[in-house]
């Protein structure tokens, strides 16, 4: 059963391990009560006495149906690949309204140990995936941090998600610096570790890691020889 963490006033919410084929996987959810976003941390640990490679994919469902459109991504087009950091995405207009936010999906950061293996990000296909190969060795532990941040203009979505794959400031808050040191899709994996997050509902937060939960699930493919 999920549990609420109470070092990081309740802020994040760790949900139980689980060990698929050797390896302990574990996710944690985080949302500030001061940003615009939600981050959700997938940890594995390596169990056997043996390496492991491992395909990590993120499934999504953004809400926006067949009216899913790309805005950008980080290298500047409208074409999300291996190479990019984060895209934006919005639901197009229908006439003069769209009814879903502009959304800022981030994957890793610049110059990271491991970046994106493969992804699938298409207009008008509101479930997108990416992946990313894991090579663990025995006992050893690997994380990979993603964001998912919701913003009033594509302008200010483009902002936000860039922002984020530096992972400094309330991005990296309520890590401990040894959860920080596992991550591995982020070169810039450093920052002030246990930050104060300021107190609030606990609904709202279990809430809010429900919706995201729609939008982010793991799944595992383990390489045969």
């Amino acid at each position: 059963m999920a549990t609420l963490d109470a070092s990081c006033s309740n802020r994040q919410i760790i949900y139980p391990v689980q060990t698929i084929g050797g390896v302990a996987v574990q996710r944690k959810v985080f949302v500030p009560t001061n940003d615009e976003f939600a981050r959700w941390t997938n940890i594995f640990t390596n169990t056997s006495g043996a390496a492991i490679t491992l395909q990590v994919i993120t499934g999504n469902n953004l809400g926006s149906d067949a009216g899913t459109t790309i805005v950008t991504s980080s290298s500047g087009d409208a074409a999300v690949t291996t190479a990019d950091n984060w895209a934006t995405t919005f639901q197009q207009f229908v006439g003069t309204t769209s009814g879903d936010p502009r959304l800022g999906h981030v994957f890793g950061g610049p110059g990271a140990l491991v970046g994106l293996s493969g992804v699938s990000f298409a207009n008008t296909d509101d479930n997108p995936f990416w992946r990313y190969t894991l090579t663990l060795q025995p006992g050893q532990t690997q994380a990979i941090v993603n964001f998912a941040t919701g913003q009033p203009s594509r302008a200010d979505a483009s902002a936000k998600a860039a922002e984020l794959t530096a992972l400094a400031g309330n991005a990296s808050a309520c890590m401990t610096a040894n959860e920080l040191a596992q991550v591995v899709n982020y070169a810039a994996a450093a920052g002030p570790g246990n930050q104060s997050v300021p107190l609030a509902d606990k609904r709202i937060l279990m809430a809010v890691a429900a919706m995201l939960l729609g939008l982010g699930f793991v799944a595992l493919r383990r390489n045969h020889a």
